[in-house]
């Protein structure tokens, strides 16, 4: 592999890796705001968009975790193909039977861990994204909510002085004149 290659490579590992670490983070910290935000809140009905963020969140948190295992094991599985081609090509033909097995089935090996990675990560976006929609849902819900049932304002003396004023002079304006 040439110098050019083995840079883009590592460019290519690098941003994969910064994508999942950031999703990971992102889903973690949705799932902290939820808690903070529900620390003095009694569990009601109305949250149930806010528990649907949070598990969506959790499963996102759990296939990055699972997509770096993967990863992990790509990369192992990588370290062990270049340790094998840099060994001496044997030259007896049974050899190089085995030595051709082991380098298809190591590459095999590399190769399957792809659609894994790629199916793990592509859950965990989705699933991110689905706990920001329902986040967002919940946040609506709760301002509708405080909306409709929001109690009337408090009264002080001089709102109810006030109150009383407005009342009087309707009162007089509606009693007929003699």
């Amino acid at each position: 592999m040439s110098t050019g290659m083995i840079e883009v490579y590592k460019s290519h590992r690098t941003v994969q890796d910064k994508y999942v670490y950031f999703l990971l983070l992102a889903a973690a910290a949705g799932i902290a705001l939820a808690v903070c935000m529900t620390t003095d809140s009694k569990l009601s009905q109305w949250q149930g968009p806010l528990a649907l963020a949070v598990l969506a969140w959790a499963v996102s948190f759990y296939c990055g975790c699972r997509a770096l295992r993967h990863i992990e094991a790509k990369l192992a599985a990588n370290v062990l193909m270049l340790q094998h081609q840099s060994l001496e090509r044997p030259s007896a033909t049974e050899q190089l039977k085995e030595y051709t097995e082991v380098r298809d089935k190591i590459r095999r090996t590399v190769e399957s861990y792809g659609k894994p990675i790629n199916r793990q990560t592509k859950l965990q976006f989705r699933f991110l994204v689905f706990g920001a929609i329902m986040f967002v849902a919940w946040h609506i819900t709760n301002m509708v909510l405080r909306t409709e049932f929001s109690p009337p304002a408090p009264t002080t003396p001089e709102t109810v002085e006030t109150q009383d004023d407005e009342a009087a002079k309707i009162e007089t304006n509606a009693s007929p004149q003699d």
